[in-house]
């Protein structure tokens, strides 16, 4: 997604959260180095 498509979603107030656990699949707006939901050590951005 480029900077014009993450403006217009900043806008219009629909945020996605750009970081994912990789083993329960919990997601967040801020990256983990440990997953708090799971204990999971892989928070990364969705590929």
């Amino acid at each position: 997604m480029g900077i014009i498509e993450h403006a217009i979603q900043f806008a219009s107030g629909h945020t996605q959260r750009p970081y994912e656990c990789r083993s329960c699949r919990t997601s967040f707006e801020v990256e983990y180095h440990v997953c708090p939901e799971c204990s999971g050590f892989s928070v990364e951005r969705p590929v």
